[in-house]
């Protein structure tokens, strides 16, 4: 109520009410809707360049009138935009990554059309921290330059695995980084061998300051292996470690033996550690030795100069370079209003 109505005039009451004010949007945010050369179809994506729109759509193309607009758009002051992809009957560009005869990984170009047909995959091993357990995978493009079509590389992705619990899970990283592809393990992958750490071939008597191989297995399960003695050659070396892994409760989760990696004789004479356990996840990881410590005396473990193998390593891709796509995108119908 107002206040007391103690003499003529006009008096402001104010009461509650449910109509709110309509707030003032911008008017200089523009939509374009048509064929792009590559975009998720159907999606309106939001950019604020033309360097924007070369990187989610692929730039100008001479069949795709909306290419030329976005561009006048932004050459002309224009500050923000949505893109909305439109294409029917469109397929994204794919490729199988084997290791021998098995389909490990599948990807494909991260929209459909035929842009997808000009990237190249590329699978490097040896270049990988880990060349025995990890890869790297390499996106290129063909790129027409000064009258001539050149492969340049446009993304590397490093040190990939196929623990669906690591840091480095190959699907995890491209999909999360890649603007070019998409990745996925090929459905009903199995994994049957298991990890191991193996030392360099130990050069006897060894002299050191402590005796002690640390690490941890399986990914979860941290180890502590102190001998007992300082042993006189490699028989010695693996009952010592043997006792260690007894004394340390983990007879059940790792073995000690003499190395010979299934017919590579190259590391006879080096101590292999192996975990118990088999798949994706079996691994024995060594912690960097003290100086002057057993670890890093011996080289055991990929840190201390040795190598390490893990269960998953079994099946990561072949290596192979500059792999076309063998099932190619395609645009569909260009052009023409939402479907």
């Amino acid at each position: 109520m107002p206040s007391a109505l103690t003499y003529p005039g006009v008096y402001i009451e104010e009461v509650p009410s449910g109509v709110r004010t309509i707030t003032g949007v911008a008017t200089s945010i523009a939509a374009f809707v048509g064929y792009t050369r590559k975009g998720v179809p159907d999606n309106a994506v939001r950019i604020t360049s033309f360097g924007d729109f070369e990187r989610s759509h692929g730039g100008l193309d001479r069949e795709s009138p909306v290419s030329y607009g976005v561009r006048q758009f932004f050459m002309n002051g224009g500050t923000e935009a949505y893109v909305v992809r439109v294409a029917t009957g469109y397929a994204s560009a794919k490729w199988e990554l084997k290791n021998g005869a098995t389909v490990v990984l599948d990807i494909e170009a991260s929209s459909p059309g035929t842009w997808g047909n000009d990237l190249r995959i590329s699978v490097q091993q040896a270049e990988a921290r880990n060349p025995d357990a990890e890869f790297n995978l390499v996106v290129s493009r063909l790129v027409s330059q000064g009258g001539a079509t050149q492969l340049v590389p446009q993304e590397t992705h490093r040190n990939l695995n196929l623990n669906s619990h690591s840091a480095n899970y190959v699907v995890s990283v491209v999909n999360n980084a890649s603007q070019l592809i998409r990745v996925t393990r090929h459905a009903g992958l199995t994994f049957t061998e298991a990890g191991f750490a193996v030392s360099k071939a130990p050069t006897f008597p060894i002299t050191v300051s402590d005796k002690v191989i640390a690490g941890v297995v399986d990914g979860n399960t941290p180890f502590r292996l102190e001998l007992a003695l300082v042993p006189a050659n490699i028989g010695a070396l693996i009952t010592a470690v043997t006792d260690a892994i007894t004394a340390a409760g983990l007879g059940g989760k790792l073995k000690a033996e003499q190395s010979g990696l299934d017919g590579d004789t190259s590391d006879t004479g080096s101590l292999r550690i192996s975990s118990l356990t088999t798949g994706e996840f079996s691994s024995v990881s060594i912690a960097g030795g003290a100086f002057g410590g057993l670890a890093a005396v011996i080289g055991m473990g990929l840190v201390n100069g040795g190598r390490e193998f893990t269960g998953n390593a079994e099946r990561r891709p072949d290596v192979a370079s500059d792999v076309a796509p063998p099932s190619n995108g395609a645009d569909g119908t260009k052009g023409g209003a939402l479907q």
